[in-house]
């Protein structure tokens, strides 16, 4: 199957199937699809927290459902949640934990090329904190390029992934007491398997090549 026909039959479903849920070797292929997806200077700004037990689905079920444009959902009969989530600010104690994994990898030649990785990345991140001001919202971005492969490698395994930008973040934050860990709640997403019957009309609609395509 070629990735257009595992693609073009994906949108966000309204209902999931209660009986079915993602086993455990399927799911660790979607958190490594998060995990070596694409970063910027390998920056890695980015925690997930994978919520599979019924109290947490349904906190976070209940969370979306605060936010008017998930209330068509049925979220309660997803099989996971993942709560996408970017680093509240860029630590050195962070930076220093991606050196030292690169390290430990065999990545530097010398101790000259691993304080030029450093240099590299802090020239970065000073660019986005000082003269851009927008770090918070460049690392925000990383996440969206995990949430892009996530939802890629779902519908190439099967599964249905609805991404969620609103939902009660605020009281996201405070269950989950990310602002102690240095983390802020980006994106939810619910994943399962569709019911036969989803009542989702006529599924995906996008505008014809010809109106988003420029060749020059």
């Amino acid at each position: 199957m070629t990735s257009l026909a595992i693609a073009r039959p994906h949108y966000s479903i309204r209902k999931f199937d209660p009986n079915r849920t993602i086993e455990r070797p399927v799911l660790n292929e979607l958190l490594d699809a998060l995990r070596y997806c694409p970063s910027p200077t390998n920056l890695q700004p980015w925690r997930f927290l994978i919520a599979e037990s019924a109290v947490t689905k349904a906190q976070l079920a209940d969370a979306a459902k605060q936010v008017d444009d998930n209330k068509g959902f049925e979220l309660l009969d997803a099989s996971h949640f993942i709560l996408l989530c970017r680093l509240s600010d860029m630590s050195d104690e962070h930076l220093q934990a991606l050196l030292a994994q690169e390290a430990a990898e065999g990545r530097f030649s010398d101790g000259s090329a691993h304080i030029a990785q450093h240099h590299a990345r802090a020239r970065r991140i000073n660019l986005h904190r000082y003269e851009r001001k927008d770090l918070a919202h460049w690392m925000e971005k990383h996440v969206y390029l995990a949430l892009g492969s996530l939802i890629s490698r779902a519908a190439a395994l099967g599964i249905d992934a609805v991404p969620m930008e609103h939902f009660d973040q605020a009281s996201v934050d405070a269950a989950f007491q990310l602002p102690q860990q240095g983390l802020t709640g980006v994106l939810l997403v619910a994943l399962g398997y569709r019911t036969r019957d989803n009542g989702d009309g006529p599924g995906k609609s996008r505008l014809p090549a010809e109106r988003i395509f420029m060749f020059r």
